[in-house]
């Protein structure tokens, strides 16, 4: 669904675009402060609009609810990183001592990319919302806008 709010450059509208802009915005706090800067102002910016406008009350939630996915997904990433980034090294460990580094370690030091990744594409996907509802567009992330949308 992608419908238009009022896209007035005075008075109430353009707050309101403001605020749920910012809310998408704030994800890009969360590689910068273990996700909880962008969770923080997400969640502070639902609560003091929840009652005021209908429009920032959806996009603050769905950022809010966005982001603590993104948190989940992030931290399984990096926890699959390290189980492999160990692994990587066995070999190193209780093989013969090499002279070189083993080739393992420099998959799993490569295998960081993953992760980083996943962050890059996290900030990106919410400036995108972030943007689309500072337009006054009615955005949903993918998966889980139309549940929250359908949810509150």
């Amino acid at each position: 669904m992608n419908e238009t709010f009022d896209n007035s450059e005075t008075g109430r509208a353009a707050a309101d675009r403001n605020m749920a802009a910012f809310a998408h915005w704030s994800a890009v706090l969360g590689p910068l402060t273990n996700y909880v800067g962008g969770l923080v102002i997400a969640l502070v910016i639902w609560v003091v609009y929840r009652d005021r406008s209908a429009f920032v009350r959806q996009q603050a939630l769905q950022a809010l609810a966005y982001q603590l996915l993104a948190l989940g997904i992030t931290v399984l990433a990096w926890l699959g990183w390290a189980v492999l980034y160990v692994l990587s090294l066995v070999p190193w460990m209780f093989g013969p001592e090499p002279d070189t580094v083993p080739w393992t370690f420099w998959v799993g030091l490569g295998s960081m990319i993953i992760p980083c990744g996943i962050s890059i594409l996290v900030v990106l996907v919410a400036i995108w919302g972030g943007w689309r509802a500072h337009q006054g567009h009615d955005f949903r992330y993918p998966l889980i806008g139309r549940w929250v949308a359908d949810k509150f």
